[in-house]
């Protein structure tokens, strides 16, 4: 069982398959901008296994981006300092 803002999952992939379907709702390089979408990721991104040293300064957006290498889909994390930095969402997900 897994629980992340108001969504429990049996599975780590009946999660995977919650944020592909997130996420398909934006296009690449956009923005996060439906609160309860953002809300969602920013529970997720907590369970970052580097959430503390990446995420500490807080984060101000989200946006949709591609990893040109692997062709996955990722998240660009905006931090209060202004920092970007891109992370894959699958790690968050993993049993």
């Amino acid at each position: 069982m897994l629980r992340i803002a108001n969504q429990t999952f049996s599975t780590g992939d009946e999660a995977k398959q919650f944020v592909r379907h997130l996420l398909a709702k934006y296009e690449i390089g956009t923005e996060i901008t439906e609160d309860a979408d953002l809300k969602f990721l920013l529970e997720l991104l907590k369970r970052h296994p580097e959430y503390a040293e990446k995420f500490s300064e807080g984060s101000k957006k989200i946006r949709v981006v591609r990893n040109p290498a692997q062709k996955a889909t990722e998240l660009e994390v905006e931090t209060s300092a202004g920092r970007r930095i891109r992370t894959p969402w699958v790690i968050c997900v993993l049993d």
